[in-house]
């Protein structure tokens, strides 16, 4: 039978431990029992009552900046021991279920459930289980905390990622996750977070594409478990607008010429022009401003050198000088 449940009366002035009252399920060191769930038969050790220690593994302070932090519990159990919601396994102040456990199996077990601190209403929160409890403040000790900082040196295709790690030990490791869905897809991994303290990390992507939005976030692992910092994300702009086309082919004068100048980077559509006062295209050929495409009958021998615009959607320029050469025909 379950043991009976006694909510425990909140005060903010200083934290009573939780009534016990409940049955002991053995008076000897370990006993076993077998529990029947749907026919089938467990076997389940339990312990004497005080084999089970909780304990604070650390406290973070959420992000919104309102006050209200996580604290991470754990334990310690010599014996394994079955201690239901009620009483004898109970976190206070609280009315509710905080997701503690009810089946403490022998070893060290960080980080198994997660309770809200409200350091505006209560000093501290505590889990008392077995009749042992595991005090949080403001004083306890900090998770290994990540912040996701925005992106630097953007570009088409690179980026940097930065984020600031609170490192509480050697094993702190720090790694971007990032990509182009919410879901990132993709990590780059800072590596080894030495020392301990306030720490800024970053890492360096290359192979991005132009006008595309990225989402990352930092992740930052410890001995005890593992937390993320707030989503970000960025915007990649268009790669440099520039004339691509390095060289013309050349034209017998009388005949049909035709070639196309080409572009990259920017966005489209793009527009063509001649440079006023950089040089001439040969008599007889034209620059159609739409297409990039230079055609027509030349008229006249000669190399002539000129000066071409290309113009973007948002009015960005770039320019090339080329040249053609026309020669008579043979006879």
């Amino acid at each position: 039978m379950a043991p009976a449940t006694r909510h425990h009366r909140l005060s903010t002035r200083r934290l009573r431990p939780a009534r016990r009252r409940r049955r002991l399920f053995s008076v000897l060191a370990v006993t076993t029992a077998t529990l029947l769930a749907g026919g089938l038969a467990v076997p389940q050790a339990f312990a004497a009552p005080g084999q089970v220690r909780p304990f604070v593994d650390c406290i973070q302070e959420r992000p919104d900046g309102t006050g209200v932090y996580t604290i991470y519990f754990g334990y310690e159990a010599g014996a394994q021991q079955l201690l239901e919601f009620g009483d004898a396994n109970q976190v206070y102040p609280g009315l509710g279920y905080q997701g503690q456990p009810s089946v403490f199996n022998v070893g060290h077990y960080p980080r198994v459930f997660a309770a809200v601190f409200n350091a505006n209403a209560f000093p501290a929160v505590a889990w008392s289980v077995d009749g042992q409890e595991a005090v949080a403040t403001l004083d306890s000790p900090r998770c290994a905390a990540g912040l996701t900082a925005p992106a630097s040196d953007v570009t088409g295709t690179t980026a940097v990622l930065n984020g600031v790690v609170t490192a509480v030990g050697p094993a702190t490791t720090a790694t971007f996750e990032w990509g182009p869905t919410p879901g990132y897809g993709q990590t780059s991994p800072v590596g080894p977070v030495t020392g301990t303290g306030v720490q800024l990390v970053r890492a360096e992507l290359t192979g991005l594409t132009p006008l595309t939005t990225y989402h990352f976030r930092l992740r930052i692992t410890d001995g005890t478990g593992t937390t993320t910092g707030a989503r970000s994300s960025f915007t990649t702009p268009a790669a440099p607008l520039a004339v691509t086309t390095e060289s013309l082919e050349p034209g017998r004068v009388g005949r049909w010429y035709k070639s196309e100048l080409s572009a990259t980077g920017g966005e489209g559509p793009y527009r063509w022009r001649m440079v006023a006062g950089a040089g001439p295209l040969p008599p007889g050929l034209t620059l159609n401003g739409r297409t990039g495409a230079i055609v027509g009958h030349p008229s006249r021998a000669r190399t002539f050198t000129f000066t071409v615009k290309v113009i973007d959607a948002n009015g960005i320029t770039a320019t090339r000088t080329l040249s053609i050469t026309t020669s008579r025909q043979q006879p």
